[in-house]
């Protein structure tokens, strides 16, 4: 996969993790304004209480099935830093880039000692 197509899919990602996080909020206040519907029949009506009962039952059991589904993808989504740092870790295992750094300093590391080494020589 190529790096510029990683880096448009967590910014996807990112986008996905705010919509979940929306989605929560929402359905939890539906879940309430239900709820709030529902709950003054059952305490009104003693020829409907069962029926109101079961709505509220219904209601509590299909937000718990949402949430337990949305509140593990919206945990274990990572953060864009994250997926950032991943892509960056990645893409330098798979180029020789540190190991040219790693030349790099060791050169002028030896330069840097052999004008020391001069320099102690001309004292």
């Amino acid at each position: 996969m190529s790096l510029e197509l990683m880096l448009y899919l967590v910014d996807i990602l990112a986008s996905l993790n705010v919509l979940l996080f929306i989605s929560i909020i929402v359905i939890f206040s539906l879940f309430l304004f239900i709820f709030f519907q529902f709950y003054p029949f059952y305490n009104d009506f003693d020829n409907n209480k069962e029926e109101s009962f079961k709505d509220i039952k219904f209601c509590i059991k299909r937000f718990g099935i949402i949430l337990t589904v949305l509140l593990p993808i919206f945990i274990l989504i990572p953060s864009t830093k994250t997926l950032h740092l991943i892509i960056g870790t990645n893409y330098l295992k798979e180029s020789n880039i540190p190991a040219k750094v790693l030349k790099v300093l060791n050169n002028k590391l030896d330069q840097y000692i052999k004008e020391d080494k001069k320099n102690e020589e001309n004292l």
